[in-house]
């Protein structure tokens, strides 16, 4: 199993050449956003209120936050960012509230058409596709998929990557937890990280990363 962080351009590695690196994941959030498209269009609209795994947020609002925030200009989202930090008292939580409800007002066909739209762009290189909007994808997928029952396929360089972007900038207590060990995805061939291995599939260890779970990766039931 390769260590999935020499594919990464990590300044915290040696010098070394990363031609080959690329910062472009359109194709990777495509493929997810396709997959929450087809998932909720199985689904009646109604299944759009189920709880999602995001903490007080319904499937619709993470698709509504997903269907906006992936799709909207740079400068539109810098401004409106700026003025949401001030209408919401700074609070990033309520800033991501605001933004959830202005795409989750859509009628359900409208909802996934909008997904689907925003696929087709990020397919195509266009707009925003660093590794950033890449695991605003994932983890929103993940929000949405667990509770409708389904599993989000992703790539193993996606989830990896996403993984190993969590791993370096998550809060204090993720990374506590972690400390001197590496994580194993025992489902993606991905691995990174020094010391005793935690392993368990890349989705457990996304979903610990990302506090859906408490269960930390390799700890069983």
């Amino acid at each position: 199993m390769a260590d999935f962080a020499r594919y990464l351009p990590l300044s915290a590695r040696p010098p070394q050449d990363e031609t080959g690196v690329s910062s472009h994941w359109g194709a990777d959030i495509a493929a997810v956003l396709e997959a929450v498209a087809d998932l909720l269009a199985v689904h009646s609209p109604a299944a759009l209120d189920t709880p999602s795994l995001h903490p007080g947020w319904s499937v619709r609002e993470v698709a509504g936050y997903l269907s906006w925030r992936l799709a909207v200009p740079t400068g539109e989202l810098v401004r409106a960012t700026s003025l949401a930090l001030v209408e919401n008292g700074f609070s990033q939580r309520r800033v991501s509230e605001s933004f959830a409800r202005r795409g989750a007002d859509l009628p359900a066909d409208e909802l996934i058409a909008a997904l689907r739209a925003i696929a087709v762009d990020k397919r195509a290189d266009v707009g925003r596709t660093s590794i950033r909007e890449l695991a605003i994808a994932v983890v929103g997928g993940l929000d949405i998929s667990g509770p409708l029952g389904a599993v989000l396929p992703l790539r193993p360089a996606a989830s990896g990557a996403v993984a190993l972007r969590r791993a370096l900038n998550g809060p204090t207590e993720i990374k506590a937890v972690i400390r001197d060990r590496s994580l194993t995805a025992t489902d993606a061939e991905w691995s990174f990280g020094r010391g005793p291995a935690m392993r368990d599939t890349a989705e457990a260890i996304l979903l610990f990363l990302y506090e859906r779970s408490d269960r930390a990766p390799g700890s069983g039931a």
